[in-house]
């Protein structure tokens, strides 16, 4: 678990700069629970554009993990991710804090994909995970 905290600016960021720069994570899930502030975190759509992640009060977001991608043959992918910086006009404290639970198997785990995604496919939704007793 890690705690992330993104300071108040009080002044601008320069040209190109992020809170954080684009990602994937390397595990399997990732679980975070974070404070509304301007900017912030944010995901690459398909087609290559970025979208902000809205999260309503009381709720968590969840990011698929490279590992994750690797068991399901990337029928679910690794989300691509970033922290942007505020916008110059924000107002008020612009402070962002996060909390972030990584999950990752035991270091000796075997990762298999399942029999049931072992054809690669270009399919984008993301479909229920397969019965416990199907798993390799």
């Amino acid at each position: 678990m890690r705690a992330l905290n993104y300071p108040h600016q009080s002044t601008p960021a320069q040209p190109g700069q992020l809170r954080a720069g684009a990602h994937t994570d390397y595990g399997s899930l990732t679980l975070l629970s974070m404070t509304d502030a301007p900017g912030g975190l944010e995901v690459q759509r398909d087609d290559g554009t970025w979208a902000a992640v809205r999260v309503p009060t009381d709720a968590f977001v969840m990011n698929v993990g490279d590992l994750m991608a690797q068991w399901t043959n990337d029928r679910w992918r690794s989300t691509m991710h970033r922290v942007i910086n505020p916008p110059p006009d924000a107002n008020g404290d612009t402070r962002r804090q996060s909390l972030v639970f990584f999950h990752q198997p035991n270091y000796d785990a075997e990762v298999i994909p399942w029999r049931a995604a072992a054809a690669p496919t270009t399919r984008r939704s993301m479909p229920a995970p397969p019965p416990a007793s199907t798993c390799s």
